[in-house]
């Protein structure tokens, strides 16, 4: 288990939030902690994704010439 101290604006909006969404303060901070943490691995997987493509050999066609393709 963490401890963590908020500021007094983060405090306050997790207060509202809880409140409105009828959920305890805890659930809020760690729902928020939850989807920022996807977000920020999703945004490292597209990072590789571009890297790998940047350094990629292979030749790049256009969406419309590789769905004429599939109906070859």
């Amino acid at each position: 288990m963490t401890a963590v101290i908020l500021d007094e604006q983060l405090d306050r909006q997790f207060s509202q939030l809880a409140k409105q969404a009828h959920i305890s303060i805890d659930q809020a901070v760690n729902d928020a902690l939850r989807e920022y943490l996807a977000d920020y691995n999703d945004a490292l997987l597209a990072e590789e994704a571009l890297d790998e493509l940047g350094n990629n050999d292979d030749e790049l066609i256009d969406w419309s010439e590789a769905k004429k393709s599939l109906y070859e």
